[in-house]
């Protein structure tokens, strides 16, 4: 998302691994690598996971523990959105707007910036294309927003938890954008692990908001 929020991930890790008394190893993992080539690993101790992979995935790893976002409208839940992003300097006012115009999307095998849009889409659809091209796949939150920013798309679809993440720590970008719609709320991507299970690591996360 941004370096600031990296540097927070691997605080968290680190004092993680301390409190479990368990050596974690702290991988950078940037976009363009491949996702499902890291859930595969089984050597995983904490590692994101879109629930869409997570739900059709054969071998499926532990689930250790999900984040529970504090800025408002999460509601002390594990949950998250799909916000809909245009140029802030944009005439459009509803997402019906967009409608005829180009959409940008992540990548097809991620549930807020692909599967989630397009049902809420789904209402809109009629016997033409909702919209005249689909800019893809531009693979982060970051990349859709900033097809929008660069007026390569006029709405994109965005991982509401990323924007607030974007919105802290990137306020730059996310001052460009504004949101016009949002899909219903989702269980958020959980923090897996590869079996067996580790106890003493989960029962750490559990208390880290102390």
């Amino acid at each position: 998302i941004a370096p600031g929020a990296a540097e927070g991930w691997k605080r968290l890790f680190a004092g993680i691994s301390r409190r479990a008394g368990l050596p974690l190893e702290l991988l950078d993992y940037p976009a363009p690598a491949p996702l499902f080539d890291l859930w595969a690993r089984q050597d995983m101790a904490a590692v994101f996971m879109c629930g869409l992979p997570y739900s059709q995935s054969q071998l499926r790893p532990d689930v250790m523990v999900a984040p529970v976002p504090s800025p408002a409208g999460f509601d002390g839940k594990p949950r998250y959105w799909t916000a809909f992003v245009v140029r802030a300097d944009s005439p459009y006012a509803e997402l019906s707007d967009t409608v005829g115009q180009r959409l940008a999307l992540t990548m097809h095998d991620s549930q807020s910036g692909y599967v989630a849009p397009l049902r809420h889409l789904m209402p809109f659809a009629g016997s033409t294309p909702l919209f005249s091209e689909v800019i893809a796949p531009r693979i982060t939150p970051v990349g859709a927003i900033t097809a929008v920013t660069e007026g390569l798309a006029e709405v994109a679809p965005v991982d509401g938890y990323a924007f607030n993440l974007l919105e802290r720590f990137r306020p730059e970008l996310t001052s460009q954008v504004r949101v016009i719609a949002q899909t219903d709320a989702r269980p958020i991507p959980l923090l897996v692990a590869s079996p067996p299970r580790q106890q003493q690591l989960a029962a750490a996360f559990l208390t880290a908001h102390e």
